[in-house]
Parts: C-alpha cells; structure tokens; sequence
C-alpha cells in the first residue's frame, strides 16, 4: 500500500526550485491582527496539528463558533497529543476563526458552521485501488499544476490509502477540505502557493480529488463533475481571520480533463 506521505517522499526536491518571497512584499501581503498574534503564538510541531485535527473533527463546528466551553475536550486532546501551552484559550481562538471564515468562490460563499452534520465527512478513509502505473505519466499530467512537484520514477501499484479531513456538501456542490497547521511568514496567496508546492500538496488534493469523484460517481445517480464538483480548499488554520473571506485559503477547482487522464492512468475500471 501506498500513502500520500509515502508518494511525496518521491519528490525531486533537488530539481525544483521553489521561488522565495521577497521580504518587502511578503511585509506587504501580511494582515497583522490580535487574532493572527494569538495564533502564531501556538508551538509550532505535529503535536498541535494533532488537536487541531482531533477538535475539528470531534466538536460540531457550530460550537466552535459560539466559542462554547470546549475546555474538557480541549485539555484532553492536549494531554493526549502532548501540546503543553500557557494559554489555552488560543486554540478557542484559532478554532472560532476557522469555522466563521468565508470561504468565497464565484459559485458559492459559506463557511463551516454553516455546514449541519449531515453535509460533513469528517476524517473520510479512503482504500483507492490502483493498477501499475509509471508516475512520469503523472508528471506529464500535472507538469502544469503550480503546487505540485514531479516525482522521481518509479512504477506502483496496489492501493492509495489516506484520510481526508473533509469533505463537505453546500447548495448541492461537493467540496474537499483539508487543515494545515503550518506557520508561515505571512499568508498571503504566494506564500500559500508556495507552502502548497514545497510540500506537495498539490500531488495531495489530486488524490484526495480523485478520491471524492469517485465516491460521488458511487453515490449520486445523476453525478456530473462539472455540476457537483465544487472544488478543493486549504485552510492554513493560523492565519485564518473571520474579517477577511478566504483569508489564508488555498482554492482550486481540478480541470475535468485532468480528472479523466488521472483516472484512465491510476483506476483499474478505466481501462
């Protein structure tokens, strides 16, 4: 079996080069408030990525926005991923504004506690089949994607398997969603693209693309990816502000095109 982490770690970091932003125009992009303050002042590491995950996933978003008192389950998940903070109450902070951010397109403007439970699919598995394939095909797929970086070559077969934070349903468009915890120096659009490419989220939100299109194809008599595709969304959770639509949100909408060419090369049924 093949993971995403495993499939990054293909990555031909040395022959990439990933441009840097400017320190002027990074100071440029940055939004500075007492939220984004509090934020960043969290420990940076996997551990607070943990219980970030862990209450998204578990304390209904409608709750994170009402700043309700989450602290028992709050405390547990530190205690239980070994996040040691002095103030707590940040993590509040960073959760409210995540849920209460407006995530705006030109279809559709929500944000999570909007969503009921019913439209959300939280931390999905995924088990997705695939036949051999030589990832150079992949690469001449996506040579195009600004956020993904070529993969050294190699044939696999077997399965992708992985979890997707989210997938969500909003007026009848299907969305996926995935938290990312990194600290940045700012988080403007460059500085996200940037982050997206450096680690390879790009090869991510194609599986994870590949992954909710198959599952609507299952689902969804009617399916049309044009009609119920509504897109991918990266939520760097720290520089998130409920004063600014989208703010640090990465959103891209997957070409069709590139689904069927993923999907004729990666799925045993489109041959």
């Amino acid at each position: 079996m093949s993971s995403y982490t495993s499939l990054s770690a293909l990555s031909l970091h040395d022959a990439v080069e990933i441009p840097e932003i400017p320190t002027d125009k990074a100071r440029e992009q940055r939004i500075v408030s007492v939220a984004d303050i509090a934020q960043n002042e969290l420990p940076r590491g996997a551990h607070t990525g943990n219980v970030i995950h862990d209450l998204l996933e578990n304390i209904p978003f409608c709750r994170l926005a009402e700043n309700n008192d989450i602290s028992v389950q709050r405390d547990y998940s530190c205690v239980r991923y070994g996040l040691k903070t002095e103030a707590p109450e940040q993590l509040d902070q960073l959760l409210m504004h995540t849920v209460s951010t407006y995530l705006t397109t030109d279809d559709a403007s929500f944000n999570l506690q909007q969503l009921k439970e019913h439209q959300c699919l939280k931390e999905m598995p995924f088990y997705l089949p695939v036949k051999s394939f030589d990832v150079s095909r992949i690469n001449a797929i996506l040579e195009d994607c600004p956020t993904y970086q070529p993969l050294s070559k190699k044939t696999i077969s077997g399965y992708l398997t992985g979890f997707v934070d989210l997938i969500c349903e909003y007026q009848g468009k299907y969305y996926v969603m995935d938290y990312k915890s990194n600290g940045l120096p700012d988080y403007g659009q460059e500085s996200l693209t940037q982050a997206m490419r450096e680690h390879n989220y790009g090869l991510q939100y194609w599986i994870y693309s590949l992954v909710l299109h198959q599952y609507l194809q299952n689902r969804l008599a009617d399916y049309n990816y044009e009609e119920h595709f509504g897109g991918v969304k990266y939520l760097f959770v720290r520089g998130m502000n409920k004063e600014q639509e989208n703010s640090a949100v990465y959103q891209t909408r997957p070409q069709w095109i590139k689904i069927q060419q993923l999907s004729a090369q990666l799925l045993p049924e489109s041959e």
